[in-house]
């Protein structure tokens, strides 16, 4: 997110913005990806199958986190609600949301106006596990189909009543795999001069 929505590999590039403002001011490492809470998000499409192995990381700083805001993921617009995500909830957290399934928190709360490294991964076979902070793992069971005909976004889904993110977004990665608890520690220690497109 250094100044577009372009991903430096050019594997999963953004295909849109729409209202995101791109800065080194208060940014994470290099620029970060400033979302205004109420029009701001950016897609790309079909980038990852959601029911096989993958993984998300991402470092966040939200100004205000309200239940149903989207923070990231695929998720199809209308019922079955198909994909996965993650959106606000209650007490300034996170929860999972599969397909029409509630949603299930998967981080603590988080304190708004500070830096944080959520990832959340999936084995692939319904396991699906979040790390904050480089913590003690929240895990959730569940299934959901593959959504990747469906746009990847961050900041907003098409969801009727979901809201948007509210905050900033910096060094977003998206894995084909299932990253492994030394694998998180890796990218939540990385600083300007070890973050890599390989980590």
């Amino acid at each position: 997110l250094d100044g577009n929505d372009n991903d430096t590999t050019g594997n999963f590039n953004g295909t849109s913005d729409t209202n995101v403002t791109y800065s080194s001011s208060g940014a994470y490492i290099g620029q970060a990806a400033t979302f205004n809470g109420t029009s701001s998000f950016i897609s790309a499409a079909n980038i990852l199958d959601t029911s096989a192995a993958f993984s998300y990381s991402l470092w966040i700083k939200p100004n205000s986190i309200a239940t149903y805001d989207f923070l990231i993921g695929h998720q199809q617009a209308a019922n079955p609600y198909a994909g996965v995500g993650l959106l606000g909830s209650a007490s300034n957290k996170f929860s999972i949301a599969l397909g029409g399934a509630a949603p299930q928190a998967m981080t603590p709360t988080l304190t708004l106006n500070t830096w944080s490294h959520i990832v959340l991964t999936h084995d692939g076979s319904g396991g699906y596990t979040c790390y904050t902070n480089n913590g003690s793992p929240i895990t959730y069971s569940g299934t959901t189909s593959n959504n990747s005909a469906n746009p990847f976004r961050l900041g907003f889904s098409s969801v009727s009543g979901w809201g948007y993110y509210d905050g900033s977004i910096d060094q977003v990665r998206l894995f084909t795999k299932e990253l492994s608890a030394s694998e998180v520690g890796v990218l939540y220690a990385e600083t300007s001069s070890t973050a890599s497109n390989t980590n």
